[in-house]
């Protein structure tokens, strides 16, 4: 279960959803959510909207791992 902390919204985040945050050297945009306490990353993208939609499905998958 993901707690409070993992699905708040940094002041600092450019990109205003919850794992994802821009790598201003590679200019491209990482997704990463937590599964179990494990950081996860769930790849790179140069699309904002591709990188949210890789965000959510990986919080899909994290809820079909965990069973709920």
């Amino acid at each position: 279960m993901s707690s409070h902390k993992q699905n708040k919204v940094r002041p600092d985040n450019r990109s205003g959803v919850p794992g994802i945050h821009w790598h201003t050297r590679d200019q491209h945009w990482i997704v990463r959510c937590f599964i179990d306490g494990k950081r996860f990353t769930l790849g790179y993208f140069k699309d904002f909207d591709k990188a949210v939609e890789a965000r959510k499905a990986g919080e899909r998958l994290k809820w079909k791992m965990l069973g709920q």
